[in-house]
């Protein structure tokens, strides 16, 4: 991929190492030094804004898998339907569900579908997670 556009390696190698700095700044101010929440037996709904292609939340549901919760819900307010469908068919196991109030035919930016998408500010973040229970 970095050939088709033309990038050499090391832009795409610093931009990584920025992101991996970004995620390792975001888990020690979310986590506050604690460990992750315990999940296994617990019933873990995953949400995201939107689902166009749906690959961070592919990536979240096969971490949470690992922790062995009792239920797994993944609920959105819009996905593309090709998305959605994929989650359908990844999401049979037993206490597994996929949720969609809206399915687009083409998602060209979950943003659109939103009059307010302001981001939401890491304090907020954090309260949110040390409210968090099981």
């Amino acid at each position: 991929m970095l050939e088709r556009l033309g990038l050499p390696p090391d832009v795409f190698d610093r931009s990584a190492d920025e992101q991996r700095r970004e995620v390792e700044r975001r888990e020690g101010l979310y986590r506050s030094g604690q460990d992750g929440l315990e999940l296994r037996g617990c019933s873990v709904i995953l949400t995201d804004d939107g689902l166009a292609t749906g690959a961070t939340m592919k990536a979240a549901v096969e971490a949470v898998r690992k922790a062995e919760p009792r239920r797994l819900i993944v609920a959105v307010p819009v996905a593309a339907r090709v998305t959605a469908d994929e989650f359908r068919g990844m999401l049979r196991g037993p206490g597994e569900e996929f949720i969609c109030l809206y399915e687009a035919e083409a998602l060209d930016g979950v943003g659109r579908w939103y009059d307010d998408f302001r981001q939401i500010q890491d304090v907020e973040v954090g309260e949110l997670l040390d409210a968090a229970a099981c």
